[in-house]
């Protein structure tokens, strides 16, 4: 992508607005095609929401003026944390669905079936 007379690389393209994942609308979700790679450390606590179907999304990103602390889940949707031995890389290649909760915390994925907690 050229922009201002300089090439830029383009990480993120917007794909489209879906339905809502839930009946109650407590979710928004947008797909993306990404390149990005997200590092966790060891020792960080890391936190997942979890599907119906268990396909688990990560957390990346919390808004400082959320409404508060904890999103309101609708019905068969889990939220888990988990600390971490090891350190973890997360590729979101590709298409990736943006989940932005009731309180404005995002999470994306679904993860890959080989990360597995």
């Amino acid at each position: 992508m050229t922009a201002f007379g300089r090439d830029l690389v383009q990480v993120v393209k917007f794909k489209s607005f879906s339905q809502p994942p839930n009946s109650e609308g407590l979710i928004r979700r947008v797909e993306l095609e990404k390149y990005h790679e997200l590092q966790y450390h060891a020792g960080r606590t890391i936190s997942l929401l979890h599907s119906p179907h268990g396909e688990p999304f990560i957390a990346v990103a919390r808004t400082l003026d959320r409404q508060a602390d904890t999103p309101t889940l609708p019905e068969g949707w889990s939220l888990t944390k988990h600390l971490l031995e090891d350190d973890l890389r997360v590729d979101l290649n590709g298409e990736v669905s943006v989940l932005r909760m009731d309180n404005e915390d995002s999470y994306q994925g679904p993860l890959p079936a080989e990360l597995v907690f």
